[in-house]
């Protein structure tokens, strides 16, 4: 997502949807480790901005089709 903002909006969206998405490596890693005083910026940022969907290897299709269709509905 370009921000977090955008991911936050979609999240609500998806839990709308009865679809449960994850943070992925949020907070980043570098933050809850002491590493403070050599903070990974990138890693701080990117954090923000990423989102995790439902994965998992006894998906049934019809779940699929719900998140594809919570996805496409979604005003991007």
């Amino acid at each position: 997502f370009s921000s977090e903002k955008d991911l936050l909006d979609f999240q609500d969206h998806m839990s709308q949807n009865n679809i449960q998405t994850r943070r992925y490596f949020y907070p980043s890693l570098d933050t809850l480790y002491g590493t403070r005083n050599n903070p990974c910026n990138t890693s701080q940022e990117l954090s923000k901005r990423i989102l995790c969907l439902p994965l998992l290897s006894e998906i049934r299709n019809l779940e699929l089709d719900t998140i594809n269709s919570a996805i496409i509905d979604y005003n991007f």
